[in-house]
């Protein structure tokens, strides 16, 4: 997951998608491939820091299945590199666990797994890491519902 400086304070709040485009100084990304149509994100949120956006956060629903993706778009010069924290061969703990390294447009990303424990309901999430060629920062997607294959399908499509 994203690493954050634990002095540095910050709040999440809802915004349009015009609104954090607005707040940032690149453009937001976007997947150009989905599973299930969308005609843009169902919910956009952005984390500010005392300096600023820190993260964008888009996410994509299929209003007739369980399928989402949801897209952080990291603004500050937070570093992730792919994997160190995570560990190939544990499955169901809690954080994420490293499925492999694969290669996307020649991009090195990083693929995982984790479940989430809400309300008495499990959700299997799904999700790539990699640091964006254009930005030079990370981009986080988590998926549900759909498969590895389309999640690497909407990795490559993002712009």
């Amino acid at each position: 997951m994203p690493i954050t400086d634990p002095q540095i304070s910050f709040r999440s709040h809802p915004v349009s998608l015009a609104q954090a485009a607005a707040s940032v100084g690149e453009r937001l990304v976007a997947p150009q491939w989905l599973t299930f149509a969308a005609s843009g994100p169902t919910s956009v949120q952005q984390a500010d820091g005392s300096a600023g956006p820190i993260v964008t956060i888009t996410r994509y629903e299929d209003p007739n299945s369980d399928q989402w993706v949801m897209i952080e778009q990291f603004h500050v010069g937070q570093t992730k590199q792919p994997g160190p924290n995570l560990i190939v061969g544990q499955t169901k703990q809690p954080g994420p666990n490293l499925i492999r390294h694969v290669t996307v447009d020649s991009t090195p990303v990083a693929l995982f797994e984790f479940t989430v424990r809400a309300g008495g309901r499990e959700t299997d999430i799904l999700g790539a890491l990699w640091t964006y060629r254009v930005t030079g920062k990370p981009i986080e997607v988590h998926s549900h519902g759909i498969s590895e294959e389309d999640l690497l399908q909407v990795v490559g499509s993002i712009r």
